[in-house]
């Protein structure tokens, strides 16, 4: 199943239970229009457990440490610098 099907099924389901499931087509048709032909990545976590982990290597964070956190945590060198900038 495409990824836009399952979108389109998800919404139909979430929408249903509150009598808006016809709104289902015109949010499909208004995503595909913003974001057709990009490549679109979504996370398998949810947000809060990425919080959760900056949270974590901030507070690990001690001056010196940077290529042992992207180890760690398996982001980038610069993913790290970014972390503590945020």
């Amino acid at each position: 199943m495409a990824a836009l099907e399952i979108l389109a099924e998800i919404l139909r389901d979430q929408l249903k239970a509150h009598g808006l499931a016809d709104l289902t087509d015109n949010i499909v048709e208004r995503f595909a229009e913003e974001v057709g032909g990009e490549r679109v990545y979504v996370s398998r976590k949810p947000r809060s457990a990425w919080s959760q982990r900056n949270a974590q290597l901030r507070a690990e964070f001690n001056g010196r440490n940077h290529d042992e956190l992207a180890r760690k945590y398996r982001v980038s060198k610069r993913r790290v610098y970014q972390l503590l900038d945020d």
